[in-house]
């Protein structure tokens, strides 16, 4: 089971870490009770401030569902985008973000929490050649195929022209 405690270590490689781009935050919580969640929803509420002030923005806060793999059930899945690790770092260390902070650990039985960095779907698996270049992923072959601009008509009758590219 996962416990609120923060892993050292693990924070002195994200310091360390190369990559100064784009890093989104995997959250998993598990709120204690009703009392919990509201105390959770108070540090949400206090800490959009403190994410936004360094470029920071929710990308997907959701309702854990049915849990098709795994054992451990969770209350709430979260993904937040920081424009580095060091913006990350910067709101983590403010002392007063610090104040704030308590709502958080007052409100989660446990919870995970992974830096992880934005890749292409293709980027994963074994190197491959594909396209006449090398690439990054579990596919041996890479097919581009474009199609003709189409015309679509949206809601409120609005048109527009849309050019598809697939990658297969």
């Amino acid at each position: 089971m996962s416990e609120i405690q923060s892993n050292p270590e693990e924070f002195k490689k994200l310091a360390k870490n190369i990559n100064d781009g784009l890093v989104v935050m995997l959250n998993l919580l598990k709120f204690k009770g009703a009392g919990g969640q509201a105390s959770y929803a108070r540090y949400t509420q206090e800490a959009g401030k403190f994410v936004e002030g360094v470029g920071g923005k929710v990308l997907y806060l959701g309702k854990a569902g049915e849990l098709l793999n795994g054992s451990e059930r969770w209350d709430m899945v979260m993904l937040v985008q920081y424009p580095s690790r060091k913006a990350f770092l910067t709101m983590a260390n403010d002392p007063e973000y610090l104040k704030i902070h308590r709502f958080r650990e007052e409100g989660l039985e446990r919870a995970v929490l992974y830096a992880t960095d934005p890749i292409k779907f293709r980027e994963i698996g074994p190197e491959t050649e594909g396209c006449g270049r090398k690439v990054q992923g579990a596919m041996s072959k890479v097919n581009i195929v474009e199609r003709e601009p189409k015309c679509l008509e949206l809601n409120g009758g609005c048109k527009a022209a849309i050019k598809i590219t697939l990658i297969l």
